[in-house]
């Protein structure tokens, strides 16, 4: 009879290990289902901000191609109000005075005046 109480209680033991390891089990499955969770969240969001900073990059270039379309016709419209400024002089001086430009300079400098502040809002 002694065998078999031993026998029976070693029995119980092992169900009651086995029933320990199955929870064990169950809670390093859970775990494991958290950690791939994260682990997915945060390749997203990786590849997230991967694409956030293609984004900002791109912008950047753009910016600095629009600053060198700014700064260009701002080269051209300088060049073109030291035109007018010379055609003006030279018109003033063969008149003798400063005050008879003639009607089209007036309308040229207008319009580099405008084009000007344009590119200042650029």
């Amino acid at each position: 009879m002694g065998n078999i109480s031993a026998l029976t209680e070693e029995v119980e033991q092992l169900r009651q290990t086995e029933t320990n390891l199955t929870a064990q089990l169950r809670l390093q499955e859970d775990h494991i289902e958290i950690l791939q969770l994260n682990l997915t969240q945060v390749q997203h969001e990786t590849e997230s901000c991967i694409s956030l900073k293609a984004a900002a990059h791109s912008q950047m270039l753009a910016a600095q191609s629009q600053t060198k379309a700014c700064e260009s016709n701002q080269l051209f419209l300088n060049k073109q109000l030291q035109k007018c400024k010379l055609v003006n002089s030279k018109d003033s001086q063969q008149t003798g005075t400063s005050s008879s430009a003639s009607p089209l300079g007036s309308v040229v400098l207008m319009l580099l005046i405008c084009s000007s502040l344009h590119l200042i809002t650029c």
